[in-house]
């Protein structure tokens, strides 16, 4: 899965239909009342908090994020999921490119404990909709992750939907 910076300034969907806020009320509320939300002018990015975090629970998706398995991945965040190749074991199944990622961006890199990050016992997933692609956040052009087990470095970040092992987790 990979997010076209450029995509943000140029709010077209793929069939040429711009994408507009036409709502005047900035928080609306649903039926029942429970879930409220806030539409953000900036409405740029795409992110969500980790888990549940009390209070407002704050999912980002910006209008380069309104696909399917982007807006999949940002709820799987909001449920509590990390990033696949984010697992305290990842150096045993994907290698970083450090010297290939931008500037400021090294961060969506980190090793989460393991203890902070329950993978319910499931081995590492190459098809996990929580796995960024290969090129994600490159400077270059260049690989930013690559895969221990060969054949799988054009598999990873190219989930449409949750993999098997996403449901078991």
């Amino acid at each position: 899965m990979s997010v076209e910076l450029s995509l943000c300034p140029y709010p077209r969907f793929q069939d040429g239909f711009v994408f507009f806020n036409a709502l005047k009320n900035k928080q609306l509320t649903w039926k029942d009342g429970i879930i409220p939300y806030e539409m953000d002018s900036a409405f740029c990015t795409c992110y969500s908090q980790v888990g549940r975090t009390g209070g407002k629970q704050e999912i980002s998706l910006g209008r380069g994020c309104l696909f399917h398995e982007i807006i999949v991945h940002e709820l799987m965040h909001s449920v509590g999921f990390w990033h696949e190749h984010s697992r305290a074991d990842r150096d045993e199944h994907i290698h970083i490119r450090w010297d290939n990622i931008l500037p400021g961006m090294k961060s969506q890199f980190d090793k989460i404990s393991a203890s902070l990050q329950d993978t319910q016992g499931e081995r590492y997933d190459y098809r996990s909709i929580m796995h960024y692609d290969s090129t994600a956040f490159s400077r270059n052009g260049r690989n930013t992750i690559e895969t221990v087990q060969e054949g799988f470095t054009d598999v990873i970040g190219s989930a449409t939907d949750l993999s098997q092992l996403d449901i078991v987790k």
